[in-house]
């Protein structure tokens, strides 16, 4: 029994000792934030971002909003409420937002939507990635209201969260190999489940973490290169009909793709013959069709590397810049007249 608890105990300490200098080594303690970096098994010392961010006052979401002049559908680049509390401050127009997954589905938010008496602009966000997801499909579902997120006031942070520390010995090993694997493979494409890690013009993207050499984002962002046309045609139809629908119900529509990341950057790919030859423009499909949608992607390439951290490096969405950017040009957007339809 002694013999064993001693060999027990030795190999314990052992495990222990190795995670915790590999730790030190390749990740010391620092705060899981990224969902890329989560998700991928990457080091937020290697790819968590370091310059400060601008801070926005995010509005309350919910309940507390009573009479508002636009309504949001959207997914998690609309969740945190960020780039509607920028459009608010812009516009002084007052939003309300819901989620995808909440709502039943878009048939049912619509209903809702053109039967609000205050409201006067109707937007769907999507991000690009998922836009046939979203739309080449409207199915129907039970109807019933659907309820509005709930968010506080609160303000974002100019920094990323550095308490309080981690330590998980399973993911210890698993970063370490991943971050071996990167240097073993310095000219390549990494994929590991949903993530992709890929080598960039680090001055083009303008990256702050210590990594700015890898691009982190997810692998559904390459899904866009295989789109078949049929499908995409079958979706902008199905949005034509929702504008056309508002515009009977006295309301504006706008239609957001926020842009994945892979997008935003791909022109900072040193291999990008490794993802596709092609580089799809669904927005520019979308405004030639006459459906109101601002040109978000064409924007955030242009102010990609001249905006430090535009996107979190370790993780999928745009940081605080990127979310301002976002919301000034969705205020921008919507104080014009409406674009018409082409002939």
């Amino acid at each position: 029994m002694r013999r064993y608890l001693i060999i027990f105990g030795t190999t314990v300490t052992a495990i222990l000792l190795l995670t915790a200098a590999l730790a030190l080594i390749f990740e010391p303690f620092v705060p899981l934030t990224g969902d890329l970096t989560r998700i991928g098994n990457y080091a937020e010392k290697d790819f968590g971002w370091t310059a400060p961010q601008p801070v926005i006052h995010i509005t309350a979401n919910g309940k507390a909003v009573s009479a508002p002049n636009i309504l949001v559908l959207g997914d998690s680049f609309t969740q945190g409420n960020a780039w509607q509390s920028i459009l608010t401050e812009r516009s002084g127009r007052t939003t309300q937002s819901f989620q995808f997954y909440q709502v039943g589905c878009i048939k049912n938010w619509l209903n809702y939507a053109f039967q609000h008496s205050t409201a006067d602009t109707i937007v769907i966000e999507s991000v690009e990635r998922s836009f046939l997801a979203n739309f080449k499909e409207l199915p129907e579902c039970a109807a019933g209201t659907p309820q509005p997120f709930e968010i506080t006031p609160a303000t974002t942070a100019a920094q990323r969260r550095q308490w309080p520390p981690e330590w998980h010995i399973q993911r210890t090993f698993k970063l370490s190999y991943h971050t071996l694997r990167m240097q073993l493979h310095a000219d390549t494409i990494l994929r590991n489940g949903e993530v992709a890690n890929a080598p960039i013009d680090r001055a083009c993207a303008g990256f702050s973490n210590r990594r700015a050499d890898r691009l982190l984002y997810f692998v559904q962002d390459e899904e866009k290169f295989r789109w078949k046309q049929d499908d995409v045609q079958r979706a902008i139809a199905n949005i034509l009909a929702i504008q056309q629908a508002a515009a009977q119900h006295g309301k504006k529509f706008v239609l957001i793709v926020a842009p994945d990341k892979l997008s935003v950057y791909q022109r900072c790919l040193l291999h990008p013959e490794q993802i596709a030859e092609r580089d799809p423009h669904i927005t520019a499909a979308l405004i030639a069709a006459g459906i109101h949608t601002p040109d978000l992607r064409s924007v955030f390439r242009d102010r990609a590397g001249k905006i430090t951290d535009l996107y979190q490096s370790d993780d999928t969405h745009p940081n605080a810049a990127g979310y301002v950017l976002m919301g000034e040009q969705i205020a921008a957007f919507l104080s014009k007249p409406d674009q018409q339809a082409p002939k």
